[in-house]
């Protein structure tokens, strides 16, 4: 005699209903990546608020993503699977989005000493209405030589690169690091002098000068002229 037990039809159907397989929903993995990259905002926006904020829409889209994971599994209960992915890259968007631009933007907001005036290297730079006049600097930064000013750049010593005194202010690293000096354009460079027995270590980050603005426009008319801005620098960091 068989002993063999017989399964009723409603058992069998659960149990397949156990290990059915179900996807991984795309837009889970997809919030999951841009939450990845929207860590990246803490490396753009350590040395500027812009760089944190061109990376922004990462963790915007990473949130539309997965708003559009809840909406799906909403819409088809039990047929995806990936709402823990789609849930950790929201919360890496939320800490990228309020953390990581919240400490650029305070950053930002108190990096410039009280008494100086925050100018950036496009500000050197003359526009076309200057070039047409025949202004090599915009009057709004003439304006500024002898007062206190406040910049980022990087350094590019001129024999050593340790207890350096002087060096050139730079747009970006690149020039910093490579190529002749005379490629550099003069609105791209700022000479930096430090204050007796003030020294300052070279580095590929960024420097962050203040001190008193000077203005030549002049130098360009002399043999090897190249230095229209110079800083007498009242501190480093």
């Amino acid at each position: 005699m068989s002993t063999t037990e017989v399964l009723p039809t409603a058992d069998i159907a659960a149990g397949g209903d156990e290990f059915q397989y179900r996807p991984l929903a795309t837009s889970a993995i997809a919030a999951l990546v841009l939450g990845l990259l929207s860590l990246l905002i803490f490396v753009a926006g350590r040395n500027s608020l812009s760089g944190a904020l061109a990376f922004a829409p990462l963790p915007l889209l990473a949130l539309w993503m997965a708003r559009r994971t809840q909406t799906l599994f909403r819409d088809a209960p039990g047929q995806y699977t990936g709402g823990r992915l789609s849930a950790a890259g929201a919360v890496l968007a939320v800490v990228s989005l309020v953390a990581g631009v919240g400490m650029s933007a305070f950053v930002y907001a108190t990096e410039v000493p009280e008494g100086y005036e925050r100018i950036t290297f496009p500000n050197l730079r003359p526009s076309d209405v200057d070039e047409r006049a025949g202004r090599v600097v915009p009057a709004a930064t003439a304006s500024l030589d002898g007062e206190k000013v406040f910049i980022k750049g990087y350094m590019r010593p001129h024999e050593k690169y340790d207890r350096v005194n002087k060096f050139l202010l730079v747009r970006d690293n690149q020039q910093c690091c490579f190529g002749d000096i005379g490629d550099v354009k003069y609105y791209d460079q700022v000479r930096v002098e430090l204050p007796e027995r003030q020294f300052a270590d070279y580095s590929t980050g960024v420097f962050r000068v203040h001190g008193t603005l000077h203005v030549d426009p002049d130098s360009l008319r002399r043999p090897g002229g190249q230095t229209v801005y110079s800083l007498d620098a009242d501190g480093v960091r």
